[in-house]
C-alpha cells in the first residue's frame, strides 16, 4: 500500500511531511503520522515540538497526542529542562501558554532528559505512555 504508480513512475509513500521550495529543494517538515487532533484542531506535533525547544533552558521536548475526554486527544509533552525547580517549572509553562496559546500543551512533564532507547533514539511509546498516565484521560 506504501507504493504507487503515477505516469508510469513507482513512488514511494513515507508518510513524511514536506513541502517543495521555488528553487525545487524538499524541505521535510515532520511525519504525518505526528499531527495531533484535537478539539478538531489539527495540531502538528514537530512544530510544537521545536516551540519548545526555542525556549531559554530547554534541551530537549517530545510532544504527542494523548487519550482526552473533552479533546478526543489532548498536546502533551515532555520536556528536558536544565532548572527543574518549582518556580522555573511554573515560569516555563506559563511561557509554553503565552507561545503557543491553543497549541499549549495540557499536560507537561519536565526532567532533566528524554527517554532514549539503546539505539540513541527517543523512546517514544515509553513517554507516550508516560504522559497518558500524568494527563489521566483529562
Amino acid at each position: 500500500a506504501a507504493f504507487f504508480e503515477e505516469d508510469g513512475t513507482r513512488w514511494y509513500r513515507t508518510n513524511d511531511l514536506g513541502e517543495l521550495g521555488d528553487d525545487g529543494t524538499l524541505t521535510v517538515l515532520g511525519r504525518a503520522d505526528d499531527v495531533i487532533i484535537t478539539g478538531g484542531v489539527k495540531a502538528s506535533a514537530a512544530f510544537i515540538q521545536a516551540e519548545l525547544e526555542k525556549f531559554d533552558g530547554v534541551t530537549a521536548a517530545f510532544v504527542a497526542g494523548v487519550p482526552s475526554r473533552e479533546w478526543g486527544q489532548a498536546v502533551a509533552a515532555y520536556v528536558a529542562v536544565e532548572d527543574s525547580s518549582p518556580e522555573a517549572v511554573a515560569a516555563y509553562k506559563a511561557r509554553c501558554q503565552e507561545s503557543l496559546g491553543t497549541l499549549a500543551p495540557k499536560t507537561v512533564l519536565t526532567t532533566d532528559g528524554l527517554i532514549m532507547l539503546p539505539n540513541g533514539k527517543p523512546d517514544r511509546l515509553a513517554m507516550i505512555e508516560l504522559l497518558a498516565e500524568v494527563h489521566q484521560g483529562e
